[in-house]
């Protein structure tokens, strides 16, 4: 254990910090290590001397995820994967842990792979938490240099310099400006630090904003690799009819042009559903890998949108999401945000959607009532002519 320590003294002696922006954090690296690649997002390096060399790669994956069973296992899925693309074969993971290092809790994993001719060597990786991300620092080796790897690995680790602890996650509740607010189901959050743009370049390809603009609301569902679920919700200028059974075939045909335009065409009839205390409708205009869900309903500014985007939750699933944030969605608008509708869209309504209702037919009836009378009465006036002249 005494050549443990002092290995770890060596790394520290005449370190060079590398600081990394996008990461959130610096990294010393010794004199006995030479930095072979260096950005904003990861680093490369290796050991100097005539051992066999220490290879150490630094890099982050986009999303915060909380430090657990199910990051672990990603984690070391992932890791297996990128030891494949190195070219290595027959690899097999040894350990896999989550142990707290200088406060933080990490993913310690160690796999083992075959690079040619019966050579064995090691990938021993840790991963903890940043602020809007999760960094990884792994050390490659010969299998004859696990214990100088590993010893290296836990001095980087331990004095990896967060600029930024994690961040904590918000929620449930979200509120928009606009006059809305809506409760998120379990795992979704609003994003953090770094994690706003790299969602905003998904959400934008879903609705296009005004530059420097944000969506009212924006929520992810983040995974331990690969793009989250994200959901956010606006609302757009609208000023129509009432909505509601009567009249929902030919809403769903007005904001179908409206939202999807050129597409329009190509999206099933939506289904009715429940927006609050009123009713809305959830359109499906992608099924499958990055499924897409859209509920629209109408308030006192005009219509709140509601877009879902699925990063892992495919189907069922996202439809479940977004059906549950918007029925708890209230509006806190005049009036609990009831939209106001023009006398010309109420008679429209009617008109076009509920003929044989009261309001219309009872004027009509009045209508008749009136010109029965008048007819009736012009009748009587000839006939009182007609006497009068026959009298003469």
């Amino acid at each position: 254990m005494i050549w443990l320590a002092l290995i770890g003294m060596s790394l520290v002696a005449g370190a060079e910090p590398y600081t990394m922006n996008e990461v959130g954090g610096s990294l010393d690296l010794p004199d006995t290590w030479k930095g072979k690649s260096y950005s904003d997002r990861d680093l490369e390096a290796e050991s100097r001397g005539k051992k066999s060399k220490l290879k150490l790669r630094l890099w982050l994956s986009d999303y915060q995820v909380a430090i657990d069973a199910g990051a672990r296992t990603a984690f070391s899925a992932d890791y297996a994967r990128r030891i494949g693309v190195l070219g290595g074969k027959d690899i097999q993971l040894l350990t896999s842990e989550i142990k707290t290092s200088v406060g933080r809790p990490t993913v310690w994993t160690t796999h083992r792979f075959d690079i040619g001719d019966g050579v064995q060597a090691l990938a021993q990786t840790a991963a903890f938490a940043g602020y809007g991300n999760v960094i990884h620092i792994r050390i490659l080796s010969s299998q004859r240099q696990q214990d100088r790897g590993r010893a290296a690995l836990k001095q980087f680790v331990d004095t990896f310099e967060l600029h930024k602890k994690p961040g904590e996650a918000k929620g449930p509740r979200v509120e928009a400006e606009d006059g809305f607010a809506s409760v998120l189901p379990d795992g979704w959050r609003p994003p953090i630090g770094g994690e706003r743009g790299r969602v905003r370049k998904i959400t934008d390809k879903l609705w296009t904003s005004k530059e420097g603009t944000e969506p009212c609301w924006v929520a992810i569902r983040p995974a331990p690799i690969g793009n989250p679920d994200v959901m956010f919700s606006c609302g757009r200028h609208w000023s129509g009819g009432p909505v509601d059974e009567h009249s929902m075939a030919a809403v769903d045909e007005e904001w179908r042009d409206l939202f999807f335009r050129d597409a329009a065409s190509e999206i099933t009839p939506a289904e009715a559903v429940e927006v609050g205390d009123r009713m809305g409708l959830l359109f499906k205009p992608r099924e499958g890998v990055n499924a897409v869900r859209l509920i629209a309903a109408p308030y006192d500014r005009g219509l709140v949108a509601i877009w879902a985007q699925g990063g892992g939750l495919e189907g069922a699933a996202l439809d479940a999401a977004i059906t549950s944030v918007a029925s708890s969605t209230t509006f806190t608008g005049p009036g609990g945000g009831m939209p106001t509708i023009r006398a010309d869209k109420w008679m429209g309504y009617y008109l076009a959607h509920r003929p044989t209702s009261p309001i219309v037919l009872a004027p009509a009836l009045g209508v008749v009532g009136l010109i029965g009378f008048l007819v009736a009465r012009r009748r009587k006036s000839e006939s009182s002519g007609w006497e009068d002249v026959t009298e003469m």
